[in-house]
């Protein structure tokens, strides 16, 4: 599991998905051969939580995955970028196995994570390195999810507006002429952007047209001062954004959430601004916030169908 990807954690022995909800953790979620992609209180965002040790953070409930004394819970509401040194719950050690599969041990309760038929437990007293052979509950495969992922060069289209969204030389952010939401005309090069790493699972956007940032400023949407994709400060905050994803959009669908300003991106019909202020784990009922992802090839000539793959580790 590297940090900042993407992942859904399935046990194979019971077909079953970890999955978080709001405060609880279970496994209600079964592998009915349904997209992957589609599910969202199961995917969770590798992050380093340092001494090589991995948290993993759920973006539809904004909270860590963490062993308690005596559950296997979801922390306080805390943003993947703002994980709290002294939180040692929330941290698990990746034991890898046989077979592409995990397992994640919690050194300060000296425990692995423990999957049953519908529940997520803990497991008997076991050092990491012990894990019994018969051990089935404890077995993981690493389901990698579609996400907009640091070097990709994607467009973002609102369907209720019809419109890609753009930057502008102002600099300003803005949308498109009416365009559908498959192809990218291959002279628009204001609608195109390439994904930026800014650490803990969080991205940014970087137009090469304008060789600047998409940035959030209060309730407008601007670009940043010139600066190259590689050379992201890393005191801009106004430039880094959480992703959210939809369900049942097979993960092409998001929301981009900016945690300074604590407020969504919004393609209105005139323009592009910001939402009012919202937090990251608010149930998002308006269109306007919505965008899909088109992601281009990196010659940046052509839209491709192939938007993502789905890889098990």
């Amino acid at each position: 599991m590297s940090p900042g990807s993407s992942v859904a954690l399935k046990n194979n022995f019971h077909s079953r998905y970890v999955r978080l909800n709001s405060g609880s953790v279970d496994s209600a979620t079964q592998d009915t051969n349904q997209n992957v992609n589609d599910l969202t209180w199961e995917r969770f965002t590798v992050i380093d939580a340092g001494n090589g040790e991995a948290a993993l953070h759920n973006t539809d409930w904004n909270r860590f995955l963490r062993m308690s004394p005596t559950a296997v819970d979801a922390s306080p509401v805390r943003a993947a970028s703002d994980l709290p040194a002294d939180w040692v719950w929330e941290r698990f050690r990746v034991v890898e196995l046989a077979n592409n599969e995990i397992a994640l041990h919690s050194t300060v309760h000296n425990r692995f994570l423990s999957v049953g038929a519908g529940t997520a437990l803990r497991s008997e007293p076991k050092a990491w390195n012990q894990l019994p052979t018969d051990w089935k509950w404890e077995r993981l495969s690493v389901v990698r999810m579609k996400s907009l992922e640091p070097g990709d060069i994607v467009a973002l289209h609102n369907a209720q507006a019809g419109k890609f969204l753009n930057m502008l030389p102002q600099p300003d952010m803005g949308s498109s002429s009416p365009a559908a939401a498959t192809s990218l005309p291959a002279n628009w090069n204001y609608e195109r952007f390439r994904v930026v790493d800014a650490g803990n699972g969080t991205i940014a956007l970087h137009s090469a047209a304008m060789n600047r940032f998409v940035t959030m400023h209060g309730s407008d949407m601007t670009g940043s001062p010139m600066k190259d994709a590689a050379a992201l400060p890393s005191d801009w905050r106004s430039e880094v954004f959480s992703v959210k994803y939809f369900p049942q959009s097979g993960g092409e669908d998001i929301a981009l959430h900016n945690g300074l300003h604590n407020r969504f991106v919004r393609m209105t019909a005139t323009g592009v601004d910001t939402s009012v202020q919202m937090d990251l784990q608010q149930t998002l009922t308006d269109a306007q916030l919505r965008f899909k992802v088109l992601k281009l090839p990196a010659d940046l000539t052509k839209a491709s169908d192939a938007a993502y793959t789905v890889e098990v580790n």
